[in-house]
């Protein structure tokens, strides 16, 4: 076991560089992660339920870590994209604002809203099969982030006013309306987020990804700025969705 140790202190001391390559860096993590915890893919004997919790939190920490620092990715990408911006404009200075506000948004959206921060207890077998959920959503999600980083950063060198093309339009809506799914379902996950009521809350998630992903429909007849914003918004609703949730959960529970 050790080795395996080793394998993965490696790469999370080199997930920073593996960032170059995105792939590269998502397959190294996720292949440490599955090694040096075996327990979490394979039969977990209902005895070795909490004796899990330990090694389950350092490995639920190295995924939120890498959320993290894909979401600091996420900002240097439009950093760069202000970089490569010859000539300001109110629109091309917008769509930077709006690019940083976004990256905020996706990580109070996960943080606040979905709480995928949470530490998670191995009680019965049907919390391990929420974590396992957790894990597979969360590679997911840094696909979404990096579609989103790259399209963000390409809105921002536009020339003022200028649109994505119809392809790019499409991946990022695709990747907004991914994420918005994928953060429910790590909602979903959770404890704080378990209730019978407020079916509604996630209904309107749903519907707003929907919507999100009828944008792709509009290509070059909505400006780059003007889809950064949409999302910007988009991802503060669904924020909000889930504190009301997370609220009405707690007075269920106090009840």
């Amino acid at each position: 076991m050790r080795p395996m140790a080793e394998f993965g202190q490696f790469s999370l001391c080199n997930t920073r560089e593996s960032l170059d390559c995105p792939a590269l860096g998502l397959l190294l993590f996720v292949v440490s992660g599955g090694l040096s915890q075996p327990r979490l893919f394979g039969p977990l004997p209902h005895c070795c339920l909490h004796r899990t919790d330990t090694s389950l939190g350092a490995s639920l920490s190295q995924w939120i870590l890498l959320t993290i620092i894909l979401l600091g990715e996420f900002v240097a990408s439009v950093m760069r994209g202000i970089e490569s911006q010859m000539g300001w404009s109110f629109l091309a200075a917008s769509a930077a604002v709006l690019s940083l506000a976004l990256g905020f948004a996706l990580w109070s959206c996960y943080s606040d809203g979905a709480t995928g921060w949470e530490t998670r207890h191995m009680r019965t077998n049907k919390h391990v099969v929420q974590l396992r959920i957790w894990i597979a959503l969360h590679f997911l999600l840094f696909l979404g982030i990096g579609i989103l980083g790259v399209g963000a950063r390409h809105g921002i060198a536009l020339p003022p006013g200028g649109s994505f093309g119809a392809t790019e339009q499409w991946l990022i809506c695709f990747a907004g309306a991914g994420i918005m799914l994928v953060i429910m379902g790590i909602a979903a996950t959770s404890e704080r987020h378990i209730s019978t009521r407020n079916g509604w809350v996630w209904l309107a998630q749903v519907a707003i990804a929907i919507f999100i992903l009828s944008l792709g429909l509009l290509a070059s007849r909505i400006i780059a700025t003007a889809l950064l914003l949409v999302l910007f918004f988009c991802f503060v609703g669904q924020t909000a969705l889930l504190l009301i949730n997370q609220r009405a959960h707690r007075r269920t529970a106090e009840i």
